[in-house]
């Protein structure tokens, strides 16, 4: 089950993700860790896509919610929560290199602006078309 929420393609399951590690607008740490944790026992899980996944919904319109709440999250309690990146980073860097993911978020946030651009473009065309 935590394969699936960690890679899971469909709003559905990202809907379920997010619930399962939000409580009252609150991120639970620890239950990030354990999802990881548990995804990563499992000889058939690959946290590369999942990364390239959450990266491209990150910086996608729809991962707006998750970048506040992101934000909201490693600074709540009038602190910045470093430890619990750290903890976070010392599960997955293992299998995650800073240049992958630096490459991987580079390509979501290009892919992002010209789905962007794309879609000011059609609504300059049809204004003008009017």
């Amino acid at each position: 089950m935590a394969r699936r929420l960690l890679q899971g393609e469909s709003p559905q399951l990202r809907r379920r993700l997010l619930d399962v590690l939000f409580k009252d607008g609150r991120l639970q740490w620890q239950r990030l860790e354990n999802l990881i944790t548990i995804a990563r026992q499992d000889q058939h899980f690959n946290l590369a896509p999942t990364a390239t996944l959450g990266l491209q919904y990150l910086f996608s319109e729809e991962g707006q919610y998750l970048r506040r709440q992101i934000v909201l999250a490693l600074t709540e309690d009038d602190r910045l929560h470093t430890e619990e990146v750290q903890r976070l980073w010392n599960l997955i860097k293992s299998d995650l290199r800073p240049l992958f993911l630096i490459d991987v978020a580079w390509e979501a946030l290009k892919a992002s602006v010209s789905h962007t651009l794309g879609k000011e473009e059609e609504s300059n065309s049809l204004a003008v078309a009017s």
